[in-house]
C-alpha cells in the first residue's frame, strides 16, 4: 500500500521572496500519518513546490516507506517529473535532478496532479502559509492568505497554528 504524499509550496514576493512549503502523509484510507511545513527563501513559486516535494520524499525515505504516490498542484512540475515536459529554466534543473534521485530510491513512486481545491493540497498549502506567517510575522491569519484556503478542512493543522488563528 503506497503512502500518499500531498506536497505544496508557495512564494510571496511581498514577504521578501519567502516561500512556504508543506506536506502531509496519508494512508490509503485517508488516515493522517505525518505532516510538516516550513519556510525558505526562494527565487520562484517553482522553487517552493520542488522544496515541498524534496522534503516530503526525504521524510518518507527516513520513515522507511518503499512505495509513494506524490500529489502536487503544479502541472508544470508534474509534467517535468513524468517526462511530459522539458525543463526550460536552468534554475530548476538542480531541484528536478534531486527530486528524480529521491524518487528513484523508492521501489515504486508515482507523481500525479491534484487540483488546488483538493483537501490534501489545501492542507499542505496551509502548513506552508502558517509557517511563513509565524516566521515573518506577516500580520494576517494564514488561512486567509490564499483564497483557496477559505473553508480549509482541519486536516494537517497543528495545535499551535490553531491557537494563532483567531
Amino acid at each position: 500500500m503506497p503512502l500518499q504524499i500531498y506536497a505544496d509550496g508557495g512564494y510571496r514576493e511581498a514577504a521578501g521572496g519567502v516561500g512556504g512549503w508543506g506536506y502531509l502523509f496519508l494512508e490509503e484510507d485517508g488516515t493522517l500519518v505525518a505532516s510538516a511545513g516550513g519556510v525558505q527563501v526562494t527565487d520562484s513559486p517553482t522553487g517552493g513546490e520542488y522544496t515541498a516535494i524534496i522534503k516530503a520524499l526525504r521524510a518518507a525515505q527516513d520513515a522507511g516507506y518503499q512505495e509513494v504516490e506524490v500529489y502536487n498542484d503544479n502541472s508544470g512540475i508534474v509534467d517535468h517529473l513524468t517526462g511530459r515536459a522539458r525543463i526550460l529554466s536552468p534554475r530548476v534543473i538542480p531541484r528536478y535532478l534531486r527530486t528524480v534521485e529521491l524518487l528513484d530510491g523508492f521501489a515504486s513512486a508515482t507523481v500525479e496532479y491534484a487540483p488546488r481545491h483538493h483537501p490534501g493540497i489545501r492542507a499542505a498549502d496551509a502548513l506552508g502559509c502558517e509557517a511563513v506567517d509565524r516566521e515573518t510575522e506577516a500580520g494576517f491569519p494564514a488561512r486567509w492568505w490564499h483564497k483557496s484556503n477559505f473553508g480549509m478542512p482541519p486536516i494537517g493543522r497543528t495545535p499551535a497554528a490553531e491557537e494563532a488563528v483567531p
